[in-house]
Order: C-alpha cells, then structure tokens, then sequence
C-alpha cells in the first residue's frame, strides 16, 4: 500500500515532504496498475509540490496556502503552467 511505502520511506531514510517521496510514491501507484487519486499540497507556499504532481499526471490537486503573498504567487505558477 503507498501509505506504508511512504512510512517506510520516512522511517528508513528520514524523508519527509521530499520531492523524491512523491515521486516514488506515484511511481508505485502507476506500477500497481492504480489510477492516482486527488494530491493535497498542504502549506504549498509557491506551488512546487503542485507543479510536480500536476507533472506527474494527478488529476486533482487541491492546494492550501495562507500567505497572501505565496498564494498569490502559487496561483500565477498555476496559471503559467
């Protein structure tokens, strides 16, 4: 299950909220055969994490940032990409 994977991940080699996670995480679900499901990017400050799963093919990506400022500039990356 990619819940444990990520756990593992994290536990193994200490990665949290890095972008090789995400990516070996979609990787799984696209090598189960799995569609990949909504991507919430929680804090996402500029959208980095957004873009990235925009590019890894998530059909929904619902991104949270409470920063003026940063929201601002994650809806003009958003409107770029």
């Amino acid at each position: 299950m990619v819940n444990d994977f990520v756990s593992e991940q994290i536990r193994n080699h200490g990665l949290y909220g890095d972008m090789q996670v995400l990516v070996a995480a979609t990787k799984k679900v696209k090598a189960e055969g799995r569609e990949l499901g909504m991507m919430l990017d929680c804090g996402a400050n500029i959208g980095l994490y957004t873009m990235l799963a925009h590019s890894l093919g998530y059909p929904k990506i619902v991104s949270v940032e409470a920063s003026d400022i940063n929201f601002a500039r994650l809806q003009e990356n958003v409107m770029l990409n």
